[in-house]
């Protein structure tokens, strides 16, 4: 069906944001697709959440601004470039990181927030980094489910003899740093939106057992 999709038509892109993007897509597209155009949908392309965060991640470094919900809606190269935001349209607004805390709304209050989030989340207010909406998705995902802890999992990897468990932390540990979507947390906010926040990596480890060797 994808491959179909993609004899059906392939429009070349016609400005530079669309070069950049189709760029971009062959970079996170599953097997690393080619042969697509402006014209093809994203996610009939075989992207899914996780590929279009990594998207998000990917084209904030190059200077274009989109977001997952841009992208759901408009899911083509040439209807998102329409839309994107450039770091030479922007200037010096331009910026690759967002400020913490940035994007709840005005009328919020923010400690409200933070004493909500210390409550349900059962973390220190100091291991708070950020605190911001979810997007459409996750908020829909989050009312249907309807459980506090939806999101975290414990998993039981075993390993192999002569693997140093101390690198191994260490090694997890810079990952759940340079990694904040590990750490993230949802709560619903007494104010009706859903938010997320995330917490400093030293709330979460790695944790080895010795496990009985079965008969």
């Amino acid at each position: 069906m994808q491959e179909a999709l993609i004899e059906l038509e392939t429009t070349p892109p016609s400005t530079d944001i669309e070069k950049d993007l189709i760029s971009l897509w062959e970079s996170v597209l599953p097997h690393s697709k080619s042969g697509f155009g402006v014209t093809h949908d994203f996610f009939q392309l075989g992207g899914d959440s996780l590929i279009a965060v990594n998207l998000v991640s990917k084209a904030r470094e190059a200077g274009i601004l989109i977001d997952y919900d841009m992208l759901r809606k408009a899911p083509t190269v040439r209807q998102i470039s329409l839309v994107a935001r450039t770091r030479e349209s922007l200037g010096e607004e331009f910026s690759p990181d967002i400020t913490p805390f940035s994007l709840i709304k005005d009328d919020v209050a923010l400690s409200e927030l933070r004493q909500q989030a210390v409550h349900e989340c059962d973390i220190k207010d100091d291991l708070i980094e950020d605190i911001f909406p979810a997007t459409e998705v996750m908020d829909t995902f989050i009312k249907v489910k309807g459980r506090k802890k939806m999101w975290e999992s414990a998993l039981i990897f075993p390993i192999s003899e002569g693997v140093d468990i101390e690198k191994l932390q260490l090694a997890w540990k810079q990952k759940m740093n340079d990694r904040s979507l590990f750490r993230t947390r949802c709560f619903v906010a007494k104010s009706g939106c859903h938010i997320r926040s995330y917490s400093n990596p030293r709330t979460f480890g790695l944790k080895s057992y010795q496990m009985s060797t079965p008969p």
